[in-house]
């Protein structure tokens, strides 16, 4: 393979973490005894208690364009270099020009005079780093400069080589949201968690999804207490040795302190090698320009080229900066996250807060909904459902962009030609499995307008539990009329085997298909709402994570509508795009 094209290089990093566990590390300098921390209470602030500020001086807050993203822990390396450890999910779509990392903060509304913030030179995921099963989920930021840990308010963390926890209290800390679905918190708050056996692990969540080498998991059966959203990439930490140690890094989970589902870990201790870097030889990585490292080793030369030029910048990527929000104001966070409306499409949205929404209209009438995506060389394309183009031909089609109301004329509004249609290799037309298309638009789109603007499709394979939103012009009802208006309809999305038991595994294809729904009913996609996204409000944007595809009827009770899985198709979607 061509070192131009597939660009990679070997991180020599003897040396560069000298001791993960240095002499100092995992302490406090603000008089905090760690063992009156609590084992047994059980608030079911999935969040936990307020944390005693600065008792966890490692702590850092990942900000991604000035906004919390992340949480994440300060390591001490060689010669005055400095790292913070956290998920390589944080850094999805991320370069290093996007982050600042505060530390020494505890109330992050607050311009505290503890407070530091420091750039980042330098974003390094684990080599094994597997963004679809999120095997390996670690990564390293080297900071710009040296942080003051002569204050108080800073100090470096220790990581443990304990590969043995099960049966302990541990502790999460984190900013994230309080609740599923609820809010962020200002100050920092702790939660305690038991960790659980891998074995455990395993009969929870099946041995393809928890991988024991990298993964560890912790939390009561009874749930209520959790790890939750922005809490990703922060420490999970056990006492031991006069000091915290961390043992796991917050990766992923069904919802946040549901019963009999732990929150799951990237394991520090799995990871410890890699952090160390003792053997650089065996750690080929691509560099963080685009938003991810790749372990290179045995892989097929058109695979690796794809993954290079993602890496290098040569290609945007497909979530690239800026992608998943608007320009017009509209804040996602007052979306409607438990208000039952019975009718079907859900409410008006406000005009324009969904600019990457396309009408596709098929002879200058409503056929379905689609997502404009950004592809290289300034190439445009529509992610749809492959069942919106059967027995459906080039000339058929138009693409509207920055449209809010159909039948009006506005001004915002723009018609598209198609150049080229395209369904994902493996659709069928039967069983709707795989039912994925793009269409390629013959010119660019006016994306300087506020109206108009391309979106981000999501490579994050667990959203069970969250609250998710549909957008479309479709039917208001089951066999009613259509909207004029853009409409928006909330809807929690359910773990693949509420799915599979709902809806049968024959016509429920896990690989390809997620659902979502109210159990009730009453909230729903329906006819020529087909193509349109399902999306999730994640890192301060919305991410594509379905495509409108079937269901039965529109709303029924215990009848999910069934939605065509984003990630499951990504890679597809990637190489066309990026072709």
């Amino acid at each position: 393979m061509p070192a131009l094209v597939c660009f990679v290089f070997v991180y020599l990093a003897s040396g560069v973490l000298s001791d993960i566990d240095p002499p100092g590390c995992g302490i406090n300098d603000v008089g905090f005894d760690y063992t009156t921390l609590p084992e047994a209470a059980r608030n079911r602030i999935v969040g936990g208690q307020i944390a005693t500020p600065y008792a966890f001086p490692w702590m850092a807050a990942l900000e991604r364009r000035g906004v919390l993203n992340c949480g994440g822990s300060l390591l001490k390396g060689s010669s005055d270099r400095w790292y913070i450890l956290t998920a390589a999910h944080c850094l999805d779509g991320s370069i290093v020009s996007d982050l600042t990392i505060r530390l020494g903060a505890h109330d992050v509304s607050k311009n505290e005079p503890s407070s530091e913030s420091y750039d980042a030179k330098t974003v390094m995921s684990h080599p094994l780093y597997n963004p679809a099963t999120l095997e390996y989920d670690i990564a390293l930021i080297e900071l710009s400069g040296a942080p003051l840990v002569s204050k108080p308010e800073i100090n470096f963390g220790c990581v443990s080589g304990n590969v043995s926890r099960a049966g302990e209290v541990c502790y999460v800390i984190g900013w994230g949201l309080t609740s599923d679905g609820g809010d962020a918190s200002d100050e920092l708050l702790i939660v305690d968690k038991p960790v659980l056996s891998q074995t455990q692990c395993r009969d929870i969540y099946g041995s393809n999804q928890f991988h024991e080498a990298s993964m560890i998991c912790a939390g009561y059966s009874e749930g209520g207490k959790d790890s939750c959203t922005m809490d990703s990439g922060g420490p999970l930490m056990c006492f031991q040795n006069d000091r915290m140690e961390i043992i796991g890094i917050v990766s992923w989970g069904y919802g946040c302190g549901h019963p009999n589902l732990p929150g799951v870990y990237a394991s520090a201790t799995g990871g410890r090698q890699w952090i160390e870097a003792t053997k650089p030889s065996n750690h080929l990585v691509l560099q963080w320009f685009g938003g991810f490292g790749v372990h290179t080793k045995n892989m097929p030369a058109h695979l690796c080229f794809v993954l290079a030029c993602l890496a290098s910048g040569v290609l945007s990527y497909i979530d690239p900066p800026g992608c998943g929000i608007n320009d017009v104001g509209f804040d996602y966070t007052t979306l409607p996250k438990t208000a039952r409306n019975r009718i079907v499409g859900g409410q008006i949205a406000t005009p324009h807060s969904f600019p990457w929404m396309a009408a596709l209209e098929r002879r200058g009438v409503l056929n379905c909904g689609g997502s404009l995506l950004k592809g290289s060389s300034d190439r445009w394309y529509i992610l749809t459902a492959a069942h919106c183009l059967y027995e459906t031909t080039v000339a058929d089609l138009k693409i509207r962009l920055g449209a809010h109301d159909l039948s009006k004329n506005e001004p915002s509004s723009e018609s598209y030609d198609v150049k080229t249609l395209m369904s994902h290799p493996l659709y069928n037309p039967i069983t709707i499995e795989y039912d994925i298309a793009l269409i390629e638009l013959s010119s660019a789109p006016q994306v300087s307008k506020p109206e108009i603007n391309f979106g981000c499709v999501s490579g994050n394979v667990s959203r069970a539990g969250e609250v998710c939103y549909v957008a479309g012009w479709g039917h208001t009802s089951y066999g009613g009329a259509v909207s004029d208006e853009l409409r928006v309809v909330e809807k929690p999305v359910l773990s693949q085997t509420q799915c599979r038991n709902i809806v049968g595994s024959n016509p429920f294809h896990e690989a390809s298909m997620i659902c979502a729904g109210h159990s009730e009913g009453g909230k729903d996609s329906c006819s020529l709402d087909s193509g349109g996204p399902l999306m999730c409000f994640q890192n301060n944007r919305m991410e594509i994570i379905g495509i409108v595809s079937w269901g039965n009827g529109c709303g029924q009770p215990n009848s999910p509508g069934v939605y065509a899985s984003a990630s499951g198709g990504k890679q597809w979607i990637e190489s066309t795009i990026y072709a």
